[in-house]
């Protein structure tokens, strides 16, 4: 549902911030933020 998508993603959005602290690689972050938004996509399905 598009209200579990957006808890996800804050969640995931936060989790990312503190990688990107702990490991300052852009493509690390890139991974990241695309599976990010492939759950949101299954999860507004």
């Amino acid at each position: 549902t598009i209200a579990l998508s957006q808890i996800f993603f804050v969640l995931f959005y936060l989790y990312t911030a503190d990688l990107l602290d702990a490991f300052p690689d852009t493509k690390t972050i890139l991974v990241m933020q695309s599976l990010t938004f492939a759950c949101i996509g299954f999860l507004a399905i």
